[in-house]
């Protein structure tokens, strides 16, 4: 009798997880904003990223026809946008390799979540003269916020999120 229930228990979970459905993600990715390492940063203009003047942030992703990270061409596909300025340059925005994110399971959509450490930053000022990462009187702290999508190897672009209000440290 023992062994009849330990053998009803073992079908009753085996029906249980092949009832499970795989997730009916869409074909086109989509991120959300998980958080950051940090609200602060120190502000830095050198081109290495320290404990001191970098962040790391996470979003999740979610992908239906599992296409996301590197192919072939190399193309990048995580684009970050400093939205200090007032227009997308090449000075503002980021783009990062993702690597092959594999498939998960016998379904084709895919989930996870990506991390990244962003590049150092510098205050900025919209002040007549001042110049772009020097410290000035009065001016102790600045405020960033990036935006950043994903595209897949389709082509298709997510939609675009924004991180929460980084300061930085004017010093």
């Amino acid at each position: 009798m023992k062994h009849l229930n330990q053998l009803f228990v073992f079908l009753f979970i085996l029906l249980a997880f092949s009832c499970t459905k795989p997730p009916d993600y869409s074909d086109t990715p989509v991120i959300d904003f998980i958080g950051l390492s940090r609200p602060t940063i120190v502000q830095d203009n050198s081109s290495f990223p320290n404990a001191e003047n970098s962040i790391w942030i996470d979003i999740g992703f979610t992908d239906g026809d599992g296409d996301i990270g590197l192919d072939s061409t190399g193309a990048k596909q995580l684009v970050i946008i400093d939205t200090h300025f007032n227009a997308v340059t090449s000075s503002n925005i980021e783009e990062i390799s993702v690597p092959l994110v594999p498939e998960q399971g016998a379904g084709n959509g895919i989930s996870g979540v990506i991390s990244f450490r962003t590049t150092p930053t510098c205050c900025v000022y919209q002040n007549p003269g001042f110049e772009t990462c020097e410290v000035y009187e009065g001016y102790p702290t600045d405020t960033l916020i990036y935006e950043v999508f994903l595209t897949d190897r389709a082509g298709n672009e997510s939609n675009h999120i924004f991180t929460d209000q980084i300061i930085i440290l004017c010093q």
